[in-house]
């Protein structure tokens, strides 16, 4: 029997990978160009810089304006008389005013939840015009179908607008959370009118009559607005293929 002769293993080379996070072959040495990518990837996003933003500016305007309602109401809440003698901008303003602070506080958590929930679904400049253009139109509404309501402040009526118009998308991709939403708005909008006193808890924290009406001016408006929203981008998209 013969023994096999022993070989040596090939010598192992070890060479330095030029490693653009490495300015040279010391472990933990970052070139500036590394660390200029580490910090701007430890940053905020845009979108999201423009959200924290958006919340801190609603948040000051809303409680402001609802901390001085006694001062600024007068001369910017929904008042038949006055719309009469041509003080239009009343129509946009209303919307944000309200009663006091709890409810400005309620309605800007409701605008919050809105943002975090379907606030990507439109952009910024949608998102505005649509909230001009709702509480325009639930101010027309409140004008022309319900003469007997002669003053209106508060939030609540865009919002449901908006929700609905935000939604939208979700449920034109056929996505469970956007029909949810539409059914539990739906749920709640059918209880206000249906249940006497159902909403005497949020009466009672805003010291004052709770116009529900107005929730679904604004839900219907929204759903319009939707509509609309969807049929131009349509026909854009087609005109574009022509």
């Amino acid at each position: 029997m013969t023994q096999s002769p022993i070989t040596s293993s090939p010598k192992t080379t070890f060479r330095h990978v030029n490693n653009p996070s490495y300015g040279t072959g010391l472990p933990g040495y970052r070139t500036g160009e590394a660390r200029r990518q580490l910090r701007y990837s430890s940053r905020m996003s845009p979108r999201l810089r423009t959200i924290i933003i958006f919340m801190l500016i609603s948040a000051l305007t809303l409680a402001g304006l609802a901390a001085a309602g006694q001062t600024l109401n007068p001369l910017l809440q929904y008042q038949r008389s006055a719309i009469d003698q041509w003080q239009v901008w009343r129509l946009f303003s209303a919307h944000l005013v309200h009663l006091n602070l709890i409810h400005g506080l309620l309605n800007l958590a409701g605008l919050w939840l809105i943002i975090f929930w379907v606030g990507t679904e439109r952009s910024r400049t949608s998102w505005m015009l649509a909230g001009a253009l709702i509480g325009l139109s639930i101010s027309l509404s409140l004008y022309i179908w319900q003469p007997n309501i002669s003053y209106y402040v508060g939030l609540s009526g865009v919002l449901h607008g908006l929700l609905v118009f935000g939604l939208a998308p979700l449920c034109a991709q056929n996505l469970p959370a956007g029909w949810a939403g539409i059914i539990a708005i739906t749920i709640k909008l059918c209880y206000e009118q249906i249940i006497p006193g159902g909403n005497s808890t949020t009466e009672v924290l805003i010291a004052g009559p709770v116009v529900s009406i107005a929730h679904i001016y604004g839900a219907v408006s929204g759903a319009l607005l939707a509509f609309i929203w969807a049929l131009f981008s349509t026909l854009r998209y087609r005109a574009s293929d022509t």
